[in-house]
């Protein structure tokens, strides 16, 4: 097949090039009337398919009869005004489309365009006209109508869906033209900051910055040019303020790609959620998260004091044993008795009553001071792992407190590695068996460092108490097993810390982060309740579930993944899916 079609002002976004070319037509295009009616003449195409509305001089109809009496039959595409319609209807075309346009209607108005159509290059008559026009012009100019008044119908029903959705949507082409754009786009970005279609507006005429408020996003960051590169995004976090929004705005944008039938790229559809009264209540929250590591201190306090006694001790039996040593004594006895029998040791050993006893004597001191020597290591090694841990605990509060809160990359299978540790002394003198999964977690994560690790701690000492309650309920029962584990489920990092004690009375399910709410007599119920304020500011979700008393409790922690990936991790990955993009 190699009949050839003029586009005339045909937009790349209505995929006709694409379809016309994978059915095998030949494509030429023309910006405006002009070009196309010298296109025409100049390469005489088997047909022409033309905007409606093409503005002139001269427009779309002009152009349209221009190029139908050089004998070449003319498709209109689009939709327009009733006097505008009547015009089109006179120049007599050969069929009318409206978009969007499918492969099946794209043939079969091509078929009947070609096979009313003169051979290309004949000479029009006033016959063929004449027959032309009065055959097709009422019918040509009622499907214009028809389509028209569908086309308006599609419209005004988009714009209602539109409308009725909270958060912001922008579809835009491949050059960062905004195509269309809800009321709630409008109010986020401000109102006629859209109309400004140059690509760097969205970084500086818009404001668009990291949450930071400061650091402007680098364009090729920007979701919808990453979409344009077959990349999508979701969660991407921004800071808009401009002089149409000069408090600030925060928002979570989603950004998709936008295809054509053919599976072509065409743009990107970008969904905005306003963040800000989430972020603006986190400062209240923060109050109650201060609140709840004092709790975390306090365990920090006692674990050191409990290290602090244990080396006491150590120190105490290192001391009494170097101070009256029983084996250094007998030794110094022994010593005395041979010491007269230097000249005649041999004699002495074999023939003298004490000295046939001194081998043997020896070899039992011998084995007494490597007895006392092993319990001197032993002692010492614990003295040294208590003051190791002293040690650890100061230097972990010191990092994860002594600084600022904002996000940093953080190793996460070690995070929850600290935070236990922390705990480590409560845990071993209850033998509570503790342990930690982390198989197929990121191994890096982005977070406020101090606030994650008080959350881990915060969750294992909940888990501590709840066996602690367990044992004081049913004694008879042995408890004593908390697991604490993290994987990637769907598109979420969910972290567990699950334990065997108390469990959750089922109607305690829902107030269990509340602040008032606590198990024990000496309890403040801060612990989870910062908990849950941290997760719920940092766009988290937290659940607890238990079959009931008794029965244990996990409590389970999710984020959405894209949103915890280290700056590293992210990079790598869109890496990778601008790769995938260009292999396709």
């Amino acid at each position: 097949m190699n009949q050839s079609v003029l586009l005339v002002d045909i937009a790349d976004g209505s995929g006709l090039d694409s379809l016309l070319r994978g059915s095998g037509y030949l494509v030429d295009a023309a910006t405006d009337g002009a070009q196309a009616v010298r296109r025409a003449e100049a390469c005489r195409p088997h047909l022409a398919i033309i905007d409606i509305a093409l503005p002139g001089p001269p427009d779309g109809v002009e152009t349209a009869k221009t190029i139908r009496d050089l004998g070449i039959p003319v498709i209109y595409l689009g939709a327009a005004e009733e006097s505008l319609l009547r015009r089109a209807a006179a120049v007599a075309p050969a069929g009318y489309l409206a978009p969007p346009v499918h492969d099946g209607q794209l043939d079969l108005a091509i078929r009947g365009a070609l096979a009313s159509a003169r051979p290309v290059g004949s000479p029009p008559s006033e016959l063929d006209r004449g027959r032309t026009r009065l055959t097709e012009a009422k019918r040509t100019e009622a499907a214009l109508k028809d389509a028209n008044r569908r086309l308006q119908e599609h419209e005004q029903t988009l714009n209602s869906v539109l409308e009725s959705i909270g958060d912001g949507v922008l579809v835009l082409d491949t050059d960062a033209k905004v195509i269309l754009a809800s009321h709630s786009a409008h109010r986020m970005v401000g109102e006629g900051m859209l109309a400004r279609t140059d690509p760097s507006r969205w970084r500086k005429g818009h404001g668009v910055f990291l949450p930071d408020g400061e650091t402007p996003i680098p364009l090729e960051d920007m979701p919808h040019v990453r979409a344009v590169a077959n990349e999508s995004t979701t969660d991407f976090r921004v800071l808009i303020r401009n002089p149409k929004v000069p408090n600030g705005i925060h928002l979570s944008l989603d950004c998709q790609p936008m295809r054509d039938p053919s599976g072509r790229i065409r743009g990107a559809v970008l969904v905005a959620r306003d963040e800000t009264p989430g972020l603006r209540a986190q400062q209240a929250l923060s109050n109650a998260f201060a609140h709840g590591r004092l709790e975390v201190l306090d365990t920090i306090v006692h674990n050191i004091g409990n290290a602090i006694n244990s080396v006491d001790v150590g120190l105490g039996t290192v001391q009494n044993v170097v101070r009256d040593n029983v084996l250094v004594r007998r030794l110094s006895a022994l010593a005395d008795v041979i010491a007269p029998h230097a000249d005649d040791w041999e004699t002495f050993l074999i023939k003298d009553r004490k000295g046939r006893q001194v081998v043997p004597f020896l070899l039992a001191l011998a084995k007494d001071f490597e007895r006392q020597n092993e319990q001197l290591v032993r002692t010492v090694a614990r003295v040294a792992g208590r003051v190791a841990h002293i040690v650890e605990i100061v230097r972990t509060q010191t990092k994860r407190y002594g600084g600022a809160i904002e996000r940093v990359d953080v190793d996460f299978q070690q995070a929850l590695v600290d935070a236990a540790n922390i705990l480590r002394e409560s845990i071993t003198k209850r033998g509570i068996q503790l342990s930690i999964h982390s198989r197929g977690a990121p191994r890096e994560i982005h977070v406020q460092q101090s606030r994650f690790h008080q959350l881990i701690v915060n969750l294992i000492k909940n888990a501590i108490d709840a066996i602690d309650e367990g044992r004081r309920l049913r004694p008879e029962e042995k408890r004593g097993a908390i697991r604490v584990s993290a994987q990637v489920v769907g598109h979420d990092l969910v972290i567990e810390v699950s334990d065997d004690g108390i469990g959750i009375d089922p109607k305690d399910l829902d107030l269990i982060f509340r602040s008032d709410y606590t198990t024990k007599s000496n309890g403040s119920g801060l612990g989870l309740h910062s908990a849950a304020n941290y997760v719920g500011a940092t766009g988290g979700a937290i659940e607890p579930s238990s079959a009931g008393i008794g029965k244990g409790a996990t409590i389970r922690v999710a984020w959405k993944l894209e949103g915890l990936l280290s700056a590293a991790t992210l990079a790598s990955r869109r890496a990778a899916t601008r790769r995938r993009g260009r292999a396709r």
